[in-house]
């Protein structure tokens, strides 16, 4: 996975423009921190809020992730 793909960098910015909370962990964070560490999936921890759970649900809808009823 490249950490600098451009559907990655959207990905993190609309995160951000909809204030998730979130921690970016497990190999993909290892490599921004320089250590080559071969990984296909994106690991994170999300702050277990209502308000924070509707923030990504908006993050997801505007990406046209979906969303569900």
């Amino acid at each position: 996975m490249d950490v600098l793909d451009d559907e990655l960098s959207l990905f993190w910015r609309k995160l951000n423009e909809c204030n998730v909370r979130y921690i970016m962990v497990g190999g993909l964070a290892i490599r921004f921190q320089r250590y080559n560490r071969a990984t296909d999936d994106l690991d994170m921890w999300l702050e277990n809020t209502v308000e924070n759970r509707k923030n990504l649900r908006k993050a997801f809808y505007d990406l046209n992730y979906g969303d569900f009823p």
